[in-house]
């Protein structure tokens, strides 16, 4: 038997399926064909049994496009077996195959096609032909064929699950490599040329042109793009940036006229081709801060629409990474030129990229500046998840009551929530002449100076962060340029986590769906694969499983159960 790593490809089932069935109803040549999710595509071709001569090779066959087939359009509006023994049946559905047709117009060949379906889904077709003794199937024949392609629909829709988990495991692995390119990158220069060639790959696009931005200017970096013409074309395009904030910021694949508009005319320098065009923005909250447009000169070199549509939402992740990594290099560099004293925080700041949560953001920071900013108390405060009219501080320093984590005070009655509700910083030199400042019950605000910034992403205020000093001392700009630095990094941060858990659990799905994925290759028959996927299950809930299975193949009910919890007894389920 053939073990996890080993299993026997959807071909080989498919294969032993029709060796077996092609014997029970008479037939001389079987097939099964397994469509993608858009009917668009073939994406698994097997034929068993001995073809006349006169037909084409199986491979042939398989890459015709279903929307190419009568008899497949029509399988798939009506979803029931077509029978075609007659000469106006062949006339309304000849087969693509020019052999079988000459075949079938001379009234010597005879055909069953079934649909596979799963859960109503149409996942692929199976042809049985007749052409040794070309008579019609009889009924039975027709029940018994439609029973074991009942198997078959299990072993497509297996096939294609196990096509999608790959395909989403070659995508992570991807976002992954870049983004430790990523890393390592310490200039605009690094970037473009760490990713442009592997984002050519990842899209699926045979060229690239990746412009990056810095302030008004830029720098086009190049994939496979030979044409010194067009080169010197795209290096000496004039563009505002403003020009392409409408544009999305997912990647879209483009017809080439609508690329025109909003490329303009630089696109009828690229080969005719090329007709369509993939293109999108890179954007760092509302500033778009690189542009991405990528082709392909050949149609046979493009991905099948499912493959490119998984891969583009997997790159708008990676999209994501790039936004993050220019924007810390922008920042990096213009404060080089004007803070040289903040070289220090910009170490840290390379170093916490990694870092675990916001707490061990904050508390490698205030090692660095404490001295620095010579504040009293430093504290990050969130909404309220028990309470929307309130502020939370989720983590805090200093010794006054304010700072300490889980203390709360209301949103339209204090300075931070000012802060959150504008989404604009505040520079207090006096909170006690301040009407907003909230004051706890028979006790004054501890702080007197304070300085506040809200922590913002997309747009979107998610904190505030607050230095205060308990004497009146204002801050300087210095103190504010730091500030508004430090609350920047936390955004930054913040989303950075909160994209690295999403990634751990989106692989921790994936290895769940191609342990099951392996299962189910690995034996068609239920009552092999049920008890294994029930423990798999039981353990990725840490609780009991069960599973019932019961099809016309296998008339007996099979059952399968883990009992993880003993305080908790599964009900019977044997029938």
């Amino acid at each position: 038997m053939a073990t996890l790593t080993e299993q026997p490809a959807p071909e080989d089932l498919f294969r032993h399926v029709l060796r077996t069935l092609l014997p029970i109803v008479n037939a001389d040549l079987g097939g099964f064909f397994v469509f993608d999710e858009d009917f668009e595509q073939v994406l698994l071709g097997t034929l068993e049994g001995d073809p006349p001569a006169e037909s084409l090779t199986p491979v042939g066959v398989a890459k015709v496009p279903p929307t190419q087939v009568p008899a497949e359009r029509w399988i798939r509006e009506h979803q029931r077996p077509l029978h075609l023994y007659r000469l106006r049946d062949w006339q309304r559905f000849p087969p693509v195959n020019p052999g079988l047709r000459e075949l079938a117009l001379r009234g010597k060949l005879v055909a069953l096609v079934i649909p596979l379906r799963s859960q109503d889904e149409l996942v692929g077709v199976a042809y049985l032909w007749r052409h040794r003794h070309p008579r019609p199937f009889l009924r039975r024949e027709i029940r018994e064929a439609e029973r074991w392609c009942q198997l078959a629909a299990l072993v497509a829709i297996a096939g294609r699950l196990y096509e999608r988990e790959a395909q989403a495991r070659q995508a992570l692995a991807r976002v992954l490599a870049i983004d430790r390119l990523l890393t390592s990158a310490s200039s605009h220069d690094a970037v473009g040329r760490a990713v442009v060639g592997p984002l050519a790959d990842f899209l699926g696009v045979e060229s690239l042109a990746l412009w990056l931005r810095w302030g008004e200017d830029h720098k086009v970096f190049f994939q496979n793009i030979a044409d010194e013409t067009l080169r010197e074309t795209l290096t000496t395009w004039e563009f505002s940036w403003s020009h392409f904030e409408q544009l999305t910021s997912r990647p879209q694949v483009v017809p080439r006229e609508r690329a025109y508009e909003t490329l303009g005319s630089w696109v009828e320098a690229l080969p005719s081709s090329v007709d369509r065009i993939i293109l999108c923005s890179i954007r760092s909250y509302a500033n778009v801060v690189a542009l991405l447009v990528g082709w392909d000169t050949s149609s046979r070199s493009r991905r099948p629409p499912n493959t490119r549509h998984q891969m583009l939402e997997a790159a708008a992740v990676l999209l994501e990474q790039i936004a993050v990594t220019l924007v810390r290099l922008s920042f990096r560099a213009e404060l080089e030129r004007t803070i040289s004293d903040l070289r220090s925080l910009l170490k840290v700041s390379q170093r916490v990229v990694s870092t675990p949560s916001v707490a061990d953001l904050l508390e490698e920071v205030e090692r660095v500046i404490r001295d620095r900013l010579r504040y009293d108390a430093m504290i990050f405060l969130e909404p309220d998840p028990d309470s929307p009219s309130t502020l939370r501080v989720s983590w805090g320093s200093g010794t006054i009551p304010e700072s300490r984590v889980g203390h709360r005070i209301p949103l339209d009655r204090s300075l931070a929530g000012w802060v959150f509700r504008t989404g604009r910083e505040l520079l207090i030199t006096d909170t006690w002449e301040d009407p907003r400042t909230y004051h706890r019950p028979g006790q004054p605000f501890p702080l007197r100076s304070l300085l506040l910034f809200p922590v913002r992403y997309e747009e979107q205020t998610i904190g505030v962060l607050g230095l205060g000093r308990k004497r009146v001392s204002p801050f300087s700009e210095y103190d504010r340029e730091l500030a508004s630095l430090i609350a920047s990094e936390l955004a930054t941060t913040i989303r950075l986590i909160e994209q690295r858990h999403a990634l751990r659990r989106q692989a921790h799905h994936q290895a769940l769906l191609a342990t099951v994925s392996q299962l189910l290759l690995r034996d068609f028959d239920p009552r092999s694969f049920a008890p294994p996927l029930v423990q798999q299950l039981s353990e990725w809930v840490g609780g009991s499983a069960a599973l019932v299975l019961q099809c016309s193949v296998f008339p007996n009910r099979v059952v399968a159960t883990v009992d993880a919890l003993s305080s908790h007894r599964l009900p019977d389920l044997e029938p």
